[in-house]
């Protein structure tokens, strides 16, 4: 048996409520990347942060544009996200250590550090503490920036949430297939629940007729799913095509 394994072209038709609490990463169109905002319970640290976000294949939200602002804000605008005034984490940080609050910050990507939308006073090392990390705040539901220390000596500053960003969809799944000498395909991928898939092929890559291989939508169950095709002979070679959303078109 022929075995060929490809990494799915996803498209996620994600659909979430501004200011309500995401179920799940939602795509931005102004760079295709995808976003979440994590609530945990109790506190937890920047360094902590970034290495759930790591952990989960992405990395601290770096924003880099006023619009890209607006988007990731309205993710975070509810109060399940903020202790008090102090906002979710972002994957801006402040090194080498410097006496200019203003000065040495970068994002965790390495991107420029060109865009900031500072609260106003901000950054200030308030109170003289080396306030070296990036958060929303310093106020109830704010969609500006302030900075803060990992562990303030206040608790009550302690962030409870913290913004991860993908390049990618995090929730697309690796589509195998493995085509017999009978040339009868066989597609698998694995299912997460409350999702909802949809093979599609065409003859060519570059191209925008793509064509379902069954018109129904497959509903995920977090199990292990799998669909034929039958290839004839001399037919033009089929490129597949695996859409995964929230919620199937109607």
């Amino acid at each position: 048996m022929r075995s060929i394994i490809l990494r799915t072209l996803a498209i996620a038709l994600l659909i979430t409520s501004p200011g309500l609490a995401s179920a799940s990463p939602v795509s931005w169109s102004g760079n295709g990347h995808f976003y979440d905002v994590i609530s945990v319970p109790g506190t937890i640290t920047w360094e902590a942060a970034n290495a759930a976000a790591i952990a989960a294949g992405g990395y601290l939200a770096t924003i880099t544009s006023q619009a890209e602002n607006d988007f990731v804000f309205l993710l975070v605008n509810n109060a399940t996200y903020w202790h008090g005034s102090s906002g979710p984490w972002l994957g801006g940080y402040q090194s080498p250590a410097t006496q200019q609050p203003n000065a040495n910050w970068n994002w965790v990507t390495g991107e420029a550090w060109s865009y900031t939308n500072w609260q106003s006073g901000q950054p200030n090392d308030s109170g003289g503490k080396a306030e070296d990390k990036l958060q929303f705040g310093f106020a109830p539901l704010a969609s500006t920036w302030n900075d803060i220390m990992s562990i303030d000596p206040t608790p009550a500053y302690w962030p409870i949430a913290y913004v991860v960003e993908w390049d990618h969809d995090p929730l697309a799944p690796r589509l195998e297939i493995r085509c017999s000498q009978t040339e009868l395909c066989e597609l698998c991928w694995q299912t997460a629940t409350n999702r909802f898939y949809q093979l599609l092929y065409a003859s060519a890559l570059a191209t925008n007729l793509w064509v379902p291989l069954h018109t129904n939508w497959v509903s995920g169950d977090g199990t292990r799913h799998c669909e034929t095709d039958a290839i004839a002979a001399g037919s033009p070679v089929k490129f597949y095509r695996l859409l995964s959303t929230n919620a199937p078109p109607q």
